[in-house]
């Protein structure tokens, strides 16, 4: 297992963190390493920062049309649950890009909030005519973690966000957010015959 220490914005640990893509207003994210012999993701929680609450899902937003899903995200299954992860994280990297957050609608459960307030992060840059100028967010690695079930899986992410700058619709710099790596955890639930993020967990 890889994990990542040395944040300097460790205060700002939460739902957009998780999702890489915002600024810890001047410092330096690029984190030091450790490695060990295995490449799993770390399942503890021990020391964890949770961006959503882990409660069990009581409603949901509407799902996307599985037709524009990769094909394998719409299995039931943890490769299918791991598939629609992998696919959430890299629509929400391409919502901050385009400052489009429709591009995230349909793919989390009401109880994500962590969700929401990303949405929330990319609606807000996008009146004012701001997004980020590349496609961040880098997946190294995803498996399904051990104690998932056929309707409930959680996956564990190694992520890279590369340095980006938010521009606005001039192409002037607002801001220059540092490139970071982090391991996360999304946990999927399966709602009318389709994935959606219920949780999202930032893992030190």
């Amino acid at each position: 297992m890889r994990t990542w220490t040395g944040w300097s914005c460790t205060a700002a640990v939460g739902a957009v963190v998780v999702l890489g893509l915002a600024a810890c207003n001047g410092g330096d994210d690029r984190p030091t390493t450790s490695a060990t012999s295995s490449t799993t993701p770390s399942s503890s929680t021990s020391s964890s920062s949770t961006a959503t609450s882990a409660r069990p899902s009581t409603t949901t937003s509407a799902t996307v049309d599985p037709a524009k899903l990769p094909a394998e995200a719409t299995e039931k299954t943890e490769a299918g649950a791991t598939a629609f992860a992998r696919y959430f994280l890299e629509r929400t990297s391409q919502a901050a890009h385009e400052g489009d957050p429709t591009l995230m609608d349909g793919l989390s459960s009401k109880n994500c909030s962590g969700c929401a307030a990303f949405r929330k992060l990319v609606a807000d840059r996008a009146a004012k005519g701001q997004h980020t100028d590349i496609n961040s967010l880098r997946i190294d690695l995803s498996q399904a973690l051990p104690g998932s079930t056929p309707s409930k899986v959680v996956v564990g992410l190694l992520v890279t966000d590369r340095r980006k700058r938010v521009v606005d619709k001039d192409g002037q710099v607002v801001q220059t957010v540092r490139g970071a790596k982090f391991n996360t955890e999304a946990t999927l639930i399966w709602v009318d015959g389709s994935w959606n993020v219920d949780a999202l967990r930032l893992v030190r």
